[in-house]
C-alpha cells in the first residue's frame, strides 16, 4: 500500500485514535508513529476503561492488542467497540502470526490485524492513516445523508401544509359547500335517554339507536359509522369485548364509552386507551352538550382524510418520486 504523505493529512488535523494495548511501549511507538501526523493519541491499558472512553466520545480509529489484559481478549473489546461505534476504524495488534485469531479479529470488526514486528511499523501507520480517514469521511457522508433526509421530509410536510391551506380556503369561499352528515350508532339500555340524545343532537349527525351488545356486534362492525358511543353498562356483553371487536372490524370508527350518569366518566377511546373527554360524568345533558363537539372533530377528521386523498391524487408523479429518491437515499447511506 502507499499513498502520498499528505493525502490523508487535512482531514484527520485533531481526530483522535484509541490505543489498547498493556504495554507502554506500545503507546510511547504509536503516539510518535501518528502524533505529527496531527493525530491525538490517547491510550489505556484497560479494555473497560476504552469502552467506556468510546461511549463518551468519537474516535476515528482505534488500535486494540488482541492479547490485552489477556490472550485474545482483544476479541472481546473490538466486538464492544463496534457495536458502540460502527464508524469507528478498528485495527487489531497481534504479537503472532494466526490465520484464525485474525479472521476472528476481522469477523468482529476489525478492518485488519497487524503484527508486532518492525517491518510492519509503516504499513502499521498508513492503515491507522486510511482507516481514520474513512471513519472521517464515513461519519460526514453519514451526517450529509441525514441532513439530505431531512430536508426532503420537511419539504414534504411543508408542501402538504400548504396544500391543506390552500384547500381550506378554497372550501370556505365555495358559495354551495353542502355540510356533511356523520353516521351515529348509540347504544344505551335507557330508552328515555336514548330519545333524548336522538331528540337534541346536532343535525349532522344521522342516529341509529340499539340497547344491547348484540346490536351492537350487528351494526357497529359492518363499519358503516363514522361514531360509535357505547354505554358500559349494556346487559348482555362485556364493555371491552365490544370495543376490541369493533377496533379491529370498523377501524374507522371513533368510540365513546359513557357510564351511568353519577357512576363514571365519558371517555374516548382509542389504540392508546382510554382518555376521560366529560370527567366527572353527572347528567345526561353533559353527554347531549358533547355532541356538537364530537360533530365538528368528526367533520375535521373527515376534512384532513379529503385533504390526504386530493394531495395523493393532485400529486401522485412527485409522491412516487419521493418515495423512490427517499429509499435510494437510504440505501446509498448505509452502502457508504
Amino acid at each position: 500500500m502507499s499513498f502520498s504523505e499528505n493525502s490523508f493529512i487535512k482531514p484527520l488535523l485533531g481526530s483522535e485514535i484509541l490505543v489498547v494495548d498493556g504495554d507502554e511501549l506500545v503507546h510511547q511507538g504509536i503516539k510518535s508513529l501518528v502524533e505529527r501526523d496531527g493525530l491525538h493519541v490517547v491510550c489505556t491499558k484497560d479494555p473497560k476503561e476504552a469502552v467506556a472512553m468510546v461511549k463518551d466520545k468519537y474516535f476515528t480509529a482505534c488500535l486494540i492488542d488482541l492479547d490485552t489484559p489477556e490472550l485474545n481478549h482483544g476479541i472481546q473489546t473490538i466486538e464492544a467497540i463496534r457495536k458502540l461505534s460502527p464508524l469507528t476504524s478498528i485495527v487489531a495488534l497481534s504479537s503472532r502470526k494466526s490465520f484464525g485469531d485474525s479472521l476472528e479479529a476481522i469477523r468482529h470488526g476489525a478492518i485488519d490485524v497487524v503484527v508486532k514486528v518492525p517491518d510492519s511499523v509503516q504499513y502499521l501507520r498508513e492503515i491507522l492513516l486510511q482507516g481514520a480517514n474513512q471513519s472521517v469521511h464515513k461519519r460526514e457522508i453519514d451526517g450529509l445523508w441525514n441532513e439530505v433526509d431531512g430536508l426532503m421530509d420537511q419539504f414534504l410536510k411543508l408542501l402538504l401544509a400548504a396544500e391543506k391551506e390552500a384547500l381550506r380556503v378554497n372550501r370556505n369561499s365555495g358559495a354551495n359547500s353542502i355540510s356533511e352528515v356523520y353516521s351515529m350508532l348509540f347504544a344505551s339500555p335507557e330508552p328515555d335517554f336514548s330519545a333524548a340524545v336522538v331528540a337534541n343532537a346536532p343535525k349532522e349527525l344521522d342516529i341509529t339507536v340499539v340497547s344491547s351488545g348484540g346490536e351492537v356486534l350487528d351494526k357497529g362492525s359492518s363499519g358503516s359509522f363514522d361514531l360509535i358511543l357505547l354505554a358500559d353498562h349494556l346487559f348482555d356483553l362485556p364493555t371491552n369485548m365490544l370495543i376490541e371487536t369493533i377496533q379491529k372490524q370498523a377501524t374507522d370508527a371513533v368510540i365513546v364509552t359513557f357510564s351511568r350518569p353519577g357512576h363514571g366518566d365519558v371517555c374516548l377511546i382509542d389504540k392508546r386507551g382510554s382518555t376521560p373527554v366529560i370527567s366527572p360524568f353527572s347528567q345526561g345533558k353533559q353527554l347531549v352538550d358533547k355532541l356538537p363537539e364530537l360533530a365538528a372533530a368528526l367533520a375535521a377528521k373527515h376534512a384532513e382524510r379529503r385533504t390526504y386523498e386530493e394531495f395523493r391524487q393532485k400529486h401522485y408523479d412527485f409522491l412516487r418520486r419521493y418515495a423512490q429518491t427517499h429509499r435510494k437515499v437510504k440505501i446509498a447511506s448505509k452502502s457508504v
